[in-house]
């Protein structure tokens, strides 16, 4: 088959590319797996601790202080944190925080390239 009907970011040797260098697949794919396990094992986790550590009539009420922890990290990351990880930054070492659910931000992030 010829490349015609390839895009120009999946061509080999291709001056545009559409995936950046330090893009890596693999990593990142194993970053997403990692972290979703971490998240996985924790809440359960948390929940049998705390529950085995306080008394039975209090059992549910501590299973759910878990859960409601689990959901303020969520709901901070995606407020602030994101963008705190991974845009402009402010240090070396600290970005800048601010709501990662703008359309500005998510396409600039994006970074849109042209297949044609």
């Amino acid at each position: 088959m010829s490349s015609l009907y390839v895009p120009v970011g999946y061509q080999n040797g291709s001056l545009t590319s559409a995936v950046p260098t330090w893009l890596n697949k693999g990593d990142n794919a194993w970053q997403m797996i990692a972290a979703t396990l971490v998240g996985l094992q924790s809440m359960p986790g948390l929940v049998i601790l705390y529950g085995s550590i306080v008394k039975k009539k209090w059992a549910v009420n501590s299973a759910f202080m878990a859960l409601y922890a689990f959901a303020a990290v969520i709901l901070c990351w995606v407020i602030w944190a994101y963008k705190m990880a991974f845009g402009d930054k402010l240090l070396p070492f600290w970005g800048k925080a601010g709501p990662a659910l703008g359309q500005s931000y998510l396409l600039a992030q994006a970074g849109f390239f042209s297949f044609f």
